[in-house]
């Protein structure tokens, strides 16, 4: 069992195991839900106001420690929701563009913020368009593609270090309809649904072939430390 606590050596809240809590019972401060609810809730707004005072526009990685040394994930990949790659996500690096990545937020348990700044390795998204050709361009052949595996992104990592999809795309893309678990419930079954109600060319659709994207936020990621240019920590917030 997990929880949030608080960090007497790093000032700040951090995720911990029990078994950690237990080892490490002079490092850690338990406290009551309301208390660390309340110190997310002020973090959110000194968070805000500390990218807002920076630059709204710029790329930022919030983390509960310091950064340590980078590795490349490349080999990696994880899915957001379900066993399948259906919704998948490269591990790596994630950060915000700009402060949209918040404004939905009403509360943070980060204590450090970095701004990061990218080598020309690292793909930009910036328009529709150019969402479109990048999935035209990494998509499957018919012979191979699938719902729960529309792009090859071993190829899209052999050819950059990282992605950034921004501004939000999602609107464009999906308009108000509801993502495919949520209508199937099964994703196992989705496929087959796809080609009983798409029909075979049902990959020359780009809603479907985009719904990969559908739990991505205004967000980049970086799965090869290559990509980074500058990592600068720009604040801490300290809770004690």
């Amino acid at each position: 069992m997990s929880k949030f606590v608080i960090d007497v050596f790093l000032n700040s809240i951090v995720w911990v195991e029990e078994t950690e809590l237990l080892t490490n019972k002079y490092r850690y401060k338990i406290v009551n839900e309301k208390k660390i609810r309340d110190i997310m809730n002020e973090n959110y707004k000194k968070i805000n106001k500390i990218i807002k005072e920076n630059n709204t526009n710029g790329y930022y990685h919030l983390s509960m420690k310091p950064l340590s040394t980078l590795i490349d994930t490349s080999e990696k990949g994880t899915t957001y929701i379900g066993n399948t790659n259906l919704y998948y996500h490269p591990v790596g690096l994630y950060f915000s563009c700009g402060i949209k990545y918040f404004e939905k937020e009403k509360s943070l348990h980060y204590s450090y913020i970095y701004e990061l700044k990218f080598n020309k390795s690292v793909l930009q998204i910036t328009s529709f368009k150019s969402f479109v050709d990048f999935i035209n361009k990494y998509k499957y052949p018919q012979s191979k593609i699938k719902i729960h595996n529309i792009l090859d992104w071993k190829q899209i990592k052999k050819d950059y270090d990282g992605i950034i999809i921004c501004p939000d795309l999602h609107k464009q893309i999906f308009g108000n309809t509801k993502q495919l678990l949520d209508i199937y419930q099964d994703e196992n079954i989705i496929q087959k649904n796809i080609l009983k109600e798409h029909g075979k060319n049902w990959y020359e659709k780009l809603i479907l072939l985009s719904e990969w994207f559908r739990n991505w936020k205004p967000e980049g990621v970086v799965w090869r430390p290559t990509g980074i240019k500058e990592i600068r920590l720009i604040d801490k917030i300290n809770i004690l």
